[in-house]
């Protein structure tokens, strides 16, 4: 039985799927981004398929927001070696370093003592935007994972050729037989946007692009330090209300009068997206992906199909209406809905209640008999949404749950 662990790690994401051994397929294991609460949540599950002679597959970092790569790196260090780990063989990484996103490859100059000056205070003030931001586990302790990566050798990118995990390179990658991952984003064009303007900070410092493992450090911290200036430029897009008392017409007219506006933060447009096909099932996995790329994609990856169905989708953004517009659910539906957050970011509240009406108010369609919405946290602000007359007038069913499995 196909089984998603959806972890309690606060506002962010730490998902592990565990695909069971069969006729068809060997056992397959794929992390999805590392978040909070490392040590209390990931830790003991995977030292217990350590134990149980499991490996990670593949450890997918979707992208470099810190509440999707919070414990990243201590989990990389705190493992040691590829080679010879402590806690989990690692097969392979997927994650977009700074390195990667170099489409025009050049040569570089080497890091001169200047130069170097420069590029350490650009790090430093990277740092101090991001500590400002952060209490579990330090700037410092986010910012090395790339050089983690590096230093205990671990296989990265490979089923890319060591390129930047985008469509452009390849729209489908073949884990083991009968585990297939199909890409859906990023772009090329969502890479190089974040490119650019990592480029473009540090020409406003006076730095060079140069040959050295420091620019990656700086682009991690870049990356963390502008999420926070997209998040404090889109508020207006946030409703982040608490709604305890809903009824069928409030959830019509959500669904009838809602405003949409695209999330465009380009680190969230960066985001590694996919659909899992595995064990006679298709999940999908939408990270913080923008939704329109991804409609684009998933349409040319199913043409032939009106309505997407699935048999679990992991909802985009934890429920940002951003990342989620009416439009997403009309052309996509499943049985089960994941959404992953205790609604404590500290400049919004998810999941906005639009994004669930959208779920929960069409027609039921295909041979999806009823929906369920599951949350690794209760969202007391939308504490109406369990209302048991609500659930029966849309047929849908909610719950707090931690373990999903799909038979």
């Amino acid at each position: 039985m196909l089984t998603i662990h959806l972890l309690p790690v606060l506002y962010g994401d730490t998902i592990l799927i565990n695909i069971p051994k069969s006729e068809k397929q060997a056992n397959t294991n794929i992390l999805i981004d590392c978040g909070y609460n490392f040590t209390s949540e990931l830790l003991p599950l995977l030292e217990q398929f350590h134990a149980d002679g499991k490996r990670i597959d593949r450890f997918i970092i979707t992208h470099y927001d810190d509440d999707h790569i919070r414990s990243a790196a201590k989990f990389i260090k705190d493992n040691g070696s590829s080679s010879s780990p402590k806690i989990i063989e690692i097969e392979q990484v997927w994650l977009n370093a700074y390195r990667h996103l170099q489409f025009d490859k050049r040569d570089l100059p080497p890091l001169d003592d200047e130069q170097e000056v420069l590029l350490k205070n650009f790090i430093a003030v990277q740092n101090s935007d991001v500590i400002s931001q952060e209490s579990e586990i330090g700037a410092k302790q986010a910012s090395k994972l790339g050089r983690e990566l590096y230093s205990g050798s671990y296989c990265w990118n490979k089923d890319f050729e060591g390129k930047a995990v985008c469509i452009e390179h390849k729209t489908e990658v073949i884990i083991k037989e009968g585990v297939i991952c199909k890409i859906l984003g990023p772009t090329k064009h969502q890479l190089t946007a974040l490119e650019d303007e990592f480029k473009k900070g540090l020409k406003e410092m006076g730095v060079k692009l140069s040959d050295t493992e420091l620019i990656d450090d700086a682009f991690e911290l870049f990356i963390k330090a502008i999420a926070k200036k997209d998040i404090e430029g889109y508020i207006g897009n946030i409703s982040g209300s608490a709604v305890s008392s809903i009824t069928p017409d409030i959830i019509q007219s959500f669904v009838k009068n809602t405003r949409y506006k695209a999330d465009k933060a380009i680190g969230n447009g960066s985001s590694i997206s996919f659909v899992l096909e595995a064990d006679e099932k298709k999940i999908l996995m939408l990270a913080d992906a923008h939704a329109e790329p991804i409609i684009k994609q998933l349409n040319a990856t199913y043409p032939d199909e009106d309505v997407l169905y699935f048999d679990a989708i992991k909802v985009g953004h934890h429920g940002s209406l951003g990342n989620n517009p009416k439009e997403l659910y009309e052309y996509i539906d499943s049985p089960i809905y994941l959404i992953s957050t205790n609604g404590g970011h500290p400049s919004h509240v998810h999941p906005d209640i639009e994004t669930v009406a959208f779920i929960i108010s069409r027609p039921l369609r295909g041979t999806i008999t009823s929906r369920k919405i599951v949350f690794n946290y209760y969202p007391k602000h939308l504490a109406g949404i369990f209302d048991k007359a609500l659930m029966e007038h849309f047929n849908y069913t909610v719950e707090v749950n931690n373990l999903i499995e799909l038979p």
